[in-house]
């Protein structure tokens, strides 16, 4: 294949949606986050501002099947996985912990940490954070 053709598929790979992206990893910044903290004198819940400092990373998983997935860097296990891929430019991810989207497009996400209210009351934090997303 000389070097021409190989620019053109390259190209091709990156501007057609439905055919491949070459950008396989994305690093999602948090910027702001807000939750409910449970006070156990009065048995209520109460708006809490929460820091935002994690950073996640959305990449491909290159086995087979292909799949996307959400960890934190420098942890080897999966913290949310996202079957369905990309679907009109969003994706998302579910785990044990919560919901992860992106919007390619925009490359904002959001995330929501559930645990803390729906199983009762415990010391969690349910949250929502949102971010933005960068390629890798």
């Amino acid at each position: 294949m000389g070097i021409a053709t190989g620019l053109a598929l390259g190209a091709a790979a990156v501007m057609l949606p439905g055919v491949g992206w070459a950008q396989e990893t994305y690093v999602c910044v948090e910027e702001q986050a807000t939750g409910f903290i449970f006070n156990k004198a009065s048995r209520t819940w109460h708006p809490s501002v929460l820091v935002a400092e994690r950073r996640l990373v959305l990449q491909l998983d290159q086995g087979v099947p292909r799949t996307w997935f959400v960890t934190e860097p420098r942890r080897r296990e999966s913290s949310y996985w996202c079957p369905s891929g990309w679907i009109n430019d969003e994706i998302n991810c579910a785990g044990a912990m919560g919901q992860f989207w992106m919007n390619r497009k925009t490359r904002r996400f959001m995330y929501v940490y559930k645990w803390g209210y729906l199983d009762g009351d415990t010391p969690d934090t349910p949250n929502l954070t949102i971010g933005m997303c960068r390629p890798l």
